[in-house]
């Protein structure tokens, strides 16, 4: 991307860095640096900056990075935009159940202001890592820890590239397992309101609930591999009446398979860990190895959960791994 357009992110949002390395945004901690990321504060810094790349800044790549998990980013660069949410402004109202917060905030956050105020309903949010709008766009959650997005959500706000406003109500958004109708689409995720329940109407205290939510945690790292970097889930469940993704693998004896720096996880096997200076080529190679003696032994093609943040050469390149854009 030519640096001639940084003069005009800067003017847009405040906390525009050039030649920003990715991998301190992702959990996993891989990516080479991006030619400019910028950190919007809030929707009026991410219209403007919406603006900027439809405008004066036509043709720049961009991308958007949440809270830097279930994502790992090319080791060359990304010659264009990285958006980043990271630094969204606090963002949250609660009034008689009716929760509305802002897209770039923490999900862990979100609900233990909740919990702390006698209202649940978005419970799994403890424990799935993220911000509020990539949730909204993969309808995150879990069985084992309260449900998913799509049943408590009302409505979301968004901005398009060309930096116009819309709104969504739940019946318009097409929720699905790990899915809604704007995944992969370029509307970023600015505000999203749930309705809440009152914890005592479900029998539940915040201090019960909070001393849940800790429960919850310390199972997650016994389950899952989570004192090294890692994205989260390598690769969706298939679906009834296929095992979990990582049972499969798990039958394949794939746990501690290693390609450079990334290795499956000897906790979970469908978990990519960084045991030091993994590049996103070992990440590359590891999951069509994955792929691949799944697809041999069972005749199932595993589809990534993961996201790959890449120049759009290289992500063709991939596109047989990653399927749809």
């Amino acid at each position: 991307m030519s640096q001639s357009f940084l003069p005009l992110l800067q003017d847009a949002v405040r906390d525009t860095r050039p030649e920003e390395p990715l991998a301190g945004h992702t959990t996993v901690r891989v990516g080479g640096p991006a030619a400019v990321m910028v950190f919007p504060s809030g929707g009026e810094e991410l219209a403007a900056a919406l603006r900027a790349l439809a405008g004066p800044a036509r043709g720049a790549e961009w991308a958007v990075l949440g809270g830097g998990a279930n994502v790992f980013a090319d080791s060359r660069g990304f010659h264009g935009v990285v958006i980043s949410l990271s630094r969204w402004a606090w963002d949250f109202a609660l009034e008689e159940g009716l929760l509305t917060v802002g897209g770039g905030v923490n999900m862990r956050e979100v609900v233990l202001e909740a919990a702390r105020r006698g209202w649940c309903g978005v419970d799994y949010m403890a424990v799935v890592p993220g911000t509020i709008g990539g949730a909204v766009c993969i309808n995150a959650g879990t069985h084992s820890e309260g449900g998913f997005v799509a049943d408590r959500f009302l409505w979301a706000e968004t901005l398009s590239p060309d930096g116009r406003k819309h709104r969504y109500e739940a019946a318009d958004m097409g929720f699905g397992y790990r899915s809604s109708r704007l995944l992969g689409q370029r509307e970023i995720v600015t505000r999203a309101a749930f309705q809440l329940v009152r914890c005592e109407d479900v029998g539940k205290t915040p201090e019960g609930l909070i001393e849940t939510f800790e429960g919850w945690m310390a199972a997650r790292q016994r389950k899952f591999p989570m004192d090294l970097p890692n994205f989260g889930s390598t690769f969706r469940s298939p679906g009834a009446p296929h095992p979990p993704a990582g049972k499969l693998i798990d039958e394949l004896g794939m746990k501690g398979l290693r390609v450079g720096g990334a290795q499956i996880s000897e906790r979970h096997a469908n978990f990519i860990v960084n045991r030091g200076g993994a590049s996103s080529g070992d990440i590359l190679a590891l999951m069509r190895r994955m792929r691949d003696a799944v697809r041999e032994r069972y005749g199932v093609t595993l589809r990534p959960e993961v996201c790959y943040l890449a120049n759009r050469e290289e992500w063709e390149r991939e596109r047989d791994l990653f399927g749809k854009e």
